[in-house]
């Protein structure tokens, strides 16, 4: 005991930089191949006073002054990783994640044979992973994911005798799966969501005992789930899913006590194995986008502490089961796509946690079940496509939560309710295509978050409630198709568009590219910045679109275009419908509603007319019912063998009491001649 006391004392009076290893000329080193954007590592020099133990990132060893641990993550670091590294033989733990690394993993890194953790995720990091790695016998955790790795995963990682976590998902990776890593007694998490890799799951992977974390999500994996993978029984995470498995699920993956299993977007077919529902740990349930059959099993029902539950997009028969109603934990409830008949189970509404329920396009009848009203926390309800009958449940009024209702292309009945309109978080609300009778509530106009309204194709009568301008976050996706005719040929616009969503991530209110192309404003296009003038563009286009016969956008020609070329020359008249041109008695007044549509879709929203302004000029426009005026609006609009141009016209207008038509005001007559002078200006 005196020896070992002496010899430390004796090391603690060296002087320090005869103590000190040569770790700090290799920290230099690796700094030349790195770029400090940010000048992070600043105190990293060789000036005489500066020790590298206590540079950024640096820990050392309190005897041997050896760094042991590197820890430069999101430091927002370019270059590349120096070979310098394997010089740093004391290190124990790197971690580099969060950057902006390229180049490759330098082989030198084997020779770091101390290393227990490496984290180089999250970087642009190229090539394939050394196969030096298996010379680092004490590494447990080798973090790659989120880079641009190559290649196949070395077999010779199987070497690694305590690597308990490997994780390479969102690479580039290639090849199978080498099937001496299914062997490694140790191995805890295995993670290769996100790459190329192909070849089928060996039946080996239920040696991997101490394996609860296995996720190949998205690859190109091939062949059938192996029959005994109900053996894996420690597997807490399975996530199989959107690789191109097959055949039918095996029976005694029931035998899991998993809490999440996803064998989504493959290619599997046959019943949903009963024993499912013994898998009393699941949490999350998702076999969606498959091609299962037959009905679903009514024992799922014993899923108790089950959150989240997909069987979309397959070809599910029967009765949606009643005992679903017992899964009292399910947040997410999504069947929809299958062909499932019946009609929705008042059981349901035991799910006082649902937050998502979606059975659109199946085969379901008769009414919504009154008692969905007791999910207080639902959130999103989507019946869209089936053969649902009855009127619209008043006791949505409930669902303070709500803000998504579908209940388009059914068979519903009766009138809307004005309870709708208590819901007060609803953002979208969806009755298009069924049996509804009556007016418009004008209370609908309340809903302050509603972004977008669609009754469409229904038999509602009336007129949009003058309640609606009070929809500020509203922008109404105005082209021909949404404006629908009644029998009187009386127009109605429907399928209010979507304008604004509340980006969940930020503060502030962000705005995404919404509508049709050809309809939409330029101004909202380049800004994402809707206004009220962004409704005066799309109407102006339906204007042209009235006027000319032809679509907004029909084999990449965009009619607007057109016509502004036909500006320069005086010859828009050239394109009006032929129908119109043998029809009517005044050309003349057909030229001004040419000129309301080209100012209507000026392209700065300032020099665009309001609707209010575009209302009086088209009243203006219609004849007494007593006569057809053999002239409109002015004296000099005599049809004649050459129209006169837009600014000759409209000279006259400066003096308004030489205008001689009784149907038109003097303001409307000033109003005129501000169109005139902004029509005479360049079109663009």
């Amino acid at each position: 005991m005196a020896f070992w006391f002496g010899f430390l004392l004796l090391v603690l009076l060296l002087p320090l930089d005869l103590v000190k290893s040569d770790d700090g000329a290799t920290l230099l080193e690796m700094k030349k191949s790195l770029r400090d954007v940010d000048n992070v590592l600043f105190d990293w020099t060789d000036s005489p006073s500066s020790d590298y133990c206590v540079w950024r990132g640096v820990t050392c060893e309190n005897v041997t002054f050896n760094v042991v641990a590197l820890n430069l993550s999101g430091l927002n670091l370019e270059g590349e990783i120096s070979p310098a590294l394997g010089r740093l033989s004391s290190l124990v733990s790197i971690d580099l994640k969060e950057n902006r690394l390229s180049g490759q993993i330098p082989d030198e890194l084997g020779d770091c044979s101390s290393l227990k953790n490496v984290d180089f995720s999250f970087n642009e990091i190229r090539g394939d992973i050394p196969f030096s790695i298996s010379k680092m016998k004490q590494l447990e955790n080798l973090i790659l994911k989120n880079n641009q790795l190559i290649g196949p995963i070395p077999s010779t990682l199987s070497q690694v005798p305590n690597l308990k976590i490997l994780d390479l998902a969102q690479n580039n990776l290639s090849g199978e799966i080498p099937r001496l890593i299914y062997w490694n007694e140790v191995l805890q998490y295995l993670g290769l969501r996100g790459n190329n890799l192909s070849g089928s799951l060996s039946p080996d992977i239920c040696q991997l005992t101490g394996l609860w974390y296995f996720d190949v999500r998205n690859n190109s994996l091939t062949g059938n789930i192996p029959e005994n993978i109900g053996n894996c029984t420690a597997f807490q995470i399975l996530d199989l899913s959107y690789n191109k498995l097959s055949g039918e699920i095996p029976f005694n993956i029931g035998f899991l006590q998993v809490a999440t299993l996803s064998l989504q977007g493959n290619k599997l077919s046959g019943y949903i194995p009963s024993v499912i529902g013994l898998m009393q740990a699941l949490t999350v349930l998702d076999l969606s986008c498959n091609m299962l059959s037959g009905p679903i099993p009514p024992i799922l029902g014993n899923l108790t502490y089950t959150e989240k539950l997909y069987l979309y997009g397959n070809k599910l028969t029967g009765r949606i089961p009643p005992e679903l109603g017992n899964m009292t934990k399910l947040h997410y409830l999504e069947l929809n796509d299958n062909l499932l008949s019946g009609q929705i189970p008042p059981e349901l509404g035991k799910l006082t946690d649902l937050f998502d329920l979606n059975v659109a396009n199946n085969n379901l009848e008769g009414p919504i079940p009154e008692n969905l009203g007791s999910c207080k926390n639902l959130n999103s309800l989507n019946v869209h496509g089936n053969k649902m009958s009855g009127t619209i449940p008043s006791a949505f009024q409930s669902l303070e939560s709500m803000t998504y209702l579908n209940l388009s292309s059914n068979n519903f009945q009766g009138s809307i309710p004005i309870e709708l309109s208590r819901i007060g978080n609803l953002d979208t609300l969806d009755i298009s295509n069924n049996n509804i009778i009556g007016s418009i509530p004008s209370s609908i106009g309340d809903l302050e978050h509603l972004l977008k309204l669609n009754l469409s194709r229904n038999h509602l009568t009336g007129f949009i409630p003058a309640e609606f301008g009070n929809l500020r976050s509203v922008m109404d996706d105005v082209k021909s198709s949404n404006i629908l005719l009644d029998k009187d040929l009386e127009p109605h616009l429907t399928d209010f568009g979507i304008a604004k969503s509340l980006c969940p991530s930020k503060s502030h209110t962000s705005t995404y590219i919404m509508g049709t192309i050809g309809y939409i404003d330029p101004e909202y296009a380049r800004t994402s910045r809707l206004t009220e003038k962004s409704d005066v563009y799309s109407y102006g286009i339906v204007l042209l679109e009235l006027l000319t016969g032809r679509k907004a956008v029909e084999n990449e020609s965009n009619l607007h275009h057109l016509i502004l070329s036909k500006t320069a020359n005086d010859a828009v008249m050239e394109t009006v419908d032929p129908d119109i041109s043998a029809t009517c008695k005044d050309m003349g007044a057909v030229k001004k509603v040419f000129q309301l549509a080209l100012l209507c879709t000026k392209k700065q929203p300032v020099d665009r007319p309001t609707m209010h302004e575009v209302t009086r000029v088209l009243g203006s426009l219609v004849p007494p019912k007593e006569s057809v005026p053999t002239q409109v609006l002015l004296p000099h609009s005599q049809p004649s063998a050459k129209m006169q141009s837009y600014k000759d016209e409209y000279a006259n207008l400066k003096a308004p009491h030489l205008v001689n038509c009784p149907s038109i005001s003097t303001s409307d007559a000033q109003l005129f001649l501000k169109f005139g002078e902004v029509i005479s200006q360049n079109s663009e």
